[in-house]
């Protein structure tokens, strides 16, 4: 659905506009007019001997790569990867270039890269460009596949070529004459066509563009002169020189809209120093602020030819070849890429491992490819465009590639708006350029340079200068207005006041259709699909064609090579055009806008569309959208773009009418939000009893019966987690009285839970093992999405801690082992972590530090991996636990623990506490430190009082027998272990009995 501005080709008029977007027909096929081009590497063979296929397939990773930037830079796509080549298609032209020479452009930048001395290889390639009419038909996979005599032409032109050359059939030099000089190739023939047909061999651009020198921009092209930012660019060259002397850096330009960031950086790239760098852009966008990895998915899907048109079928084919070809990857990491792209044609398809996993492998596969965007160049320059609407998951990638990119010669720029004196830069900063308004002087000369010899009276200056206030868009958006003044009369009344009323000038010059054209695609963003306001509107194919030049013509809207569609000079214009229209007006446009999305465009964002219509005032429609895009973000681990979904969510359900409906709709949200909350929080922050709390009194006040366990289960969790034993345990009741194996699965390991911090083992072990006999994985797989728990995994490491205090510690280890092998046939994140949990906290309780220390450190980076704090806090903890068993780690150790408790504690996690205090408690008395040991032990005391988590009371009170030893009551420690050991007994705890005779003989022991 991409469209070309200002450019009139005969062939490109023959195709239709794509407004109708169709499935993949393996029986449609049509003649479209195309410039093929074929790229060969020169002596590719020996190259493979000479460097050895590893060193050959990283460098021609680099040379694909290479040819894709090249062509995507001129619209061109790379339709196929021809091992050491490659076949180009070019389907419309760009700016002043049409099809052939946006081709031959193309064609002469791969090369000049390739005669320079940071190319991929040491050998050049042979190009062949034909022009012509194809026959495209639409494969089963989504991709299309073409047949015809230009495809045959510009392969036997690429053959015959000597390296180094670019050779072009007669249509292509009779297209591109006024752009390239050409000389006749005498006396070739090619097989298949005729002695007659012509050879031309493309020499030099007839004039040297100005981005001929550093090679195609990937910014759009400004004409506005750079004014008073000298000192700026002197930063960045030496940032740049520092970089390719091996410190790489990053520098954040910051301002107020309309100040020239962009400009800024777009002219550092045309200096000398940059010349032979690599560089790669990405544009974060408003709209696109809460979809993980945006500007990183936009970026690929621009460099593989993705259209707005293309359904995931489609994009899954052009991404695909990108990550054979290029990068390199296997079929099943092609497979998980393109979920965790929102690419993948399969909507059932699931990541084949976590999703937290599989992220940071993506953000390492990212980085990787940064790095080798480099190659031999001497720096990478990243520019980060407009990061203030950066999303959180790419936020945490570009926090990583901060602390690698120092010593890969890579310099990130970045740009970002400021609205205060407050604001900071958004990605820890080396340097930090913040932009002022220009002087008085320095707009003069801004202004003198726009006006040329036009209208440059002092008047009219004067009042430009006013206006503009020296903001660079102000000074030129007015200074173009008195340039097409004939005379400036300045006692007319119609002369603009501010930014709004200029454009609203240029907008009144416009036909009537074009001014609703253009008003209706500020509705749609900064960038806009051409096609799709057309639809809206019922305008024509030439209709379109006619408000688009208009729209040039008035600078109101521009092309750029780096995205598809087109978009507005800068978002303040956008924002000046958007609000000229009534409110009325563009709510309606924003909710026509979504309707003909979702009809002509399928696979529409659902955060897209839940956007336009937020701002249609449909809050249901919004809502669905909004419920799809958080579960979408759930599913490949964006957890902070989940949560901002659903927030917005739960704003739109607060404006709806307060009925049972709306209820109904919030509790769907609360559903979603708690475990949310769990993950990103642990079972007892605050965030995560709030959302149990408000669910349980929707499900009262909507008298609900049925399908309430998840929302029971996960309250009575939180209640557990506080510490909260009764309300916990009232809750199991309640679940276990409603029907259907969730219930019963859920409401048994509640109770198991419950019971056993309570101390109650025989109860506990009878909860757990009544789960764990009904529990099927295969049928039970279902369950975990709705209750974020797999129920086999937690009995059975429940079940574990159970036998440990029962004395069995063979059952204990056996029930680890199942937990654990579990968890990792599962597949299941949380699942594996509770099977690590599940083997070193039976370590501990039979006092194996080895096995202990072996499985907290698994545990520890499996939690840092998939952020699971509370797993982190334990498995820190039992660390510290095992190096206090040794004198020399043992203040180490200490510090450790507390370490792992303060985490603990963080969470608002009451359960457990008591157990990890009282550990600490024994070794600040093996420390001698007893008067902090009998603080510990008092606290243990009165939340044991408290809470009734009496599992824990028999250690506390051997502890406290310690102690007392310890401060040289030799008595009071015997009453004490007599009165643990009774209370052991009670409890039916063998464990604990055994603990309470040992340091009955350790303390009888030292008393001599």
């Amino acid at each position: 659905m991409s469209t070309k501005i200002g450019h009139s080709d005969t062939d490109d008029q023959l195709v239709e506009p794509e407004v109708v977007v169709r499935p993949a027909d393996p029986g449609w096929s049509e003649y479209r007019p195309v410039t093929v081009m074929f790229v060969d590497l020169e002596s590719s063979v020996e190259l493979m001997q000479t460097l050895g296929p590893e060193t050959y397939s990283t460098a021609l990773r680099a040379f694909h790569s290479m040819i894709t930037m090249h062509v995507r830079t001129f619209n061109g796509e790379v339709t196929q990867y021809l091992g050491d080549g490659a076949m180009c298609f070019f389907h419309r032209g760009q700016g002043d270039l049409d099809r052939a020479s946006t081709a031959i452009a193309a064609g002469f930048e791969i090369v000049s890269s390739m005669q320079k001395t940071t190319a991929p290889f040491s050998t050049n390639v042979r190009i062949g460009i034909a022009s012509g009419r194809a026959l495209f038909n639409d494969d089963d996979d989504g991709s299309s596949y073409a047949v015809g005599a230009c495809i045959n032409l510009a392969a036997r032109l690429q053959n015959i070529a000597i390296p180094g050359q670019i050779l072009v059939c007669d249509e292509s030099k009779n297209s591109a004459d006024h752009q390239f000089r050409f000389k006749p190739l005498m006396d070739q023939s090619l097989k298949g066509f005729s002695e007659d047909t012509l050879i031309w061999h493309a020499e030099t651009p007839q004039i040297q563009r100005q981005q001929d020198r550093n090679g195609p921009l990937t910014f759009r092209t400004f004409v506005d002169p750079l004014v008073g930012r000298k000192a700026e660019i002197k930063i960045l060259e030496n940032a740049l020189r520092n970089t390719v002397s091996g410190r790489g850096s990053v520098v954040t330009i910051a301002g107020q809209a309309g100040l020239g960031k962009t400009r800024l950086v777009q002219e550092f790239l045309q200096k000398p120093v940059t010349e032979d760098c690599a560089r790669i852009v990405l544009s974060c966008s408003r709209d696109g602020s809460g979809r993980d990895y945006h500007p990183i998915k936009t970026h690929l899907q621009w460099i593989v030819g993705v259209l707005p048109s293309d359904d995931d079928q489609k994009k899954a084919t052009k991404l695909s070849r990108l990550l054979s070809a290029v990068w390199g990857l296997d079929q099943q990491q092609i497979e998980d890429l393109l979920l965790l792209f929102d690419a993948h044609p399969d909507k059932t398809a699931r990541l084949s491992e976590n999703a937290a996993v599989l992220r940071n492998w993506l953000c390492g596969e990212l980085t990787k490819r940064l790095i080798e965007a480099r190659g031999a160049k001497p720096a990478l320059i990243v520019v980060l465009e407009d990061a203030h609407w950066m999303d959180p998951s790419s936020a945490g990638f570009f926090l990583d590639l901060c602390d690698v990119l120092v010593e890969k010669r890579i310099l990130l720029l970045v740009t970002q708006r400021t609205v205060g004196a407050e604001d900071h830069p958004v990605l820890p900063s080396d340097h930090l350029i913040t932009l002022d308004p220009l002087s008085d002087k320095q707009s003069e000369n801004m202004i003198r340079k726009v006006l040329d010899a036009h209208s440059s009276s002092q008047e009219t200056v004067a009042w430009i200068l006013n206006k503009a206030q020296g903001v660079p868009l102000f000074v030129s958006a007015f200074a173009d207005f008195a340039r097409k003044q004939n005379v400036m009369e300045f006692g007319r009344q119609d002369l603009p006041l501010d930014l709004l009323d200029l454009f609203e000038q240029s907008l009144i010059r416009l036909p009537r259709q074009t001014r609703r054209f253009v008003q209706t695609a500020s509705v749609m963003g900064q960038t806009f699909e051409p096609e799709l306001i057309a639809g809206l509107l019922g305008d024509s194919h030439d209709d379109m064609t006619e408000h688009l030049k208009l729209l040039v013509q008035e600078n109101l809207i521009e092309e750029r090579s780096d995205s598809s569609g087109l978009c507005f000079p800068h978002d303040l214009v956008r924002e000046a055009i958007y609000s000229s229209l009534s409110k009325d007006l563009r709510r309606r446009l924003h909710g026509q806008l979504a309707d003909i999305m979702k009809e002509k465009w399928p696979e529409a964002p659902s955060h897209l569309l839940a956007l336009h219509y937020e701002r249609a005032q449909r809050s249901k429609d919004a809502i669905v959208h909004l419920i799809a895009s958080s579960l979408a973000s759930v599913r490949v681990g964006a957890l902070q773009e989940a949560k901002d979904y659903l927030g917005k969510a739960f704003e739109l359900n607060d404006l709806m009418t307060l009925d049972d409906a709306r209820k109904h709709q919030e509790l769907t949200l609360r559903s979603i939000e708690g475990p949310l909350e769990m993950i990103l929080g642990g079972p007892g922050n605050y965030s995560f009893g709030v959302a149990q709390k408000r669910s349980m009194e929707l499900i009262r006040e909507l008298d609900l019966k049925q399908e309430i366990s998840h929302v029971l289960y996960n309250c009575g969790l939180h209640d557990w987690a506080r510490g909260r034993f009764e309300k916990a345990e009232l809750i199991s009741s309640q679940i276990l009285a409603l029907q259907g194996d969730g219930a019963l699965l859920s409401g048994h390991t509640l109770a198991g839970l419950v019971a056993w911090h309570r101390g109650e083992n025989a109860d506990a072990a009878d909860h757990l093992g009544q789960t764990i006999s009904l529990y099927r994985p295969d049928q039970h797989a279902s369950l975990f999405p709705k209750y974020l728990k797999d129920f086999g995994v937690f009995s059975l490491f429940y079940a574990g801690l159970t036998a440990s205090v029962l004395g069995e510690h063979d059952r204990a280890r056996d029930f680890a082992d199942r937990a654990q092998r579990l968890g990792e046939d599962l597949g299941i994140a949380h699942a594996m972590g509770f099977g690590l949990l599940a083997q070193f906290l039976t370590s501990l309780l039979r006092d194996d530090p080895t096995s202990a220390s072996h499985y907290s450190l698994l545990a520890e980076g499996f939690a840092k991996t998939h952020r699971f704090p509370e797993f982190e806090a334990m498995a820190v903890f039992v660390q510290g636990w095992v190096q206090t068993r040794h004198s020399s780690t043992h203040t180490s150790g200490l510090l450790r623990m507390d370490e792992g408790l303060k985490r603990w504690q963080d969470m608002d996690f009451i359960s457990w506490q008591s157990f990890f205090e009282t550990l600490i408690a024994e070794e600040l008395i093996k420390a001698k430190k007893l008067d902090d040991a009998n603080d510990v032990l008092a606290g243990v005391k009165a939340r044991i009082e408290q809470t009734g988590e009496t599992q824990f009371s028999v250690p506390s009170m051997i502890a406290e027998a310690r102690l007392f030893f310890a401060n040289g009551g030799h008595a009071l420690s015997k009453t004490c272990l007599t009165e643990a050991e009774k209370y052991a007994c009670h409890q039916q705890a063998p464990l604990w009995i055994k603990k309470v005779e040992r340091a009955r003989q350790e303390i009888d022991l030292a008393s001599g």
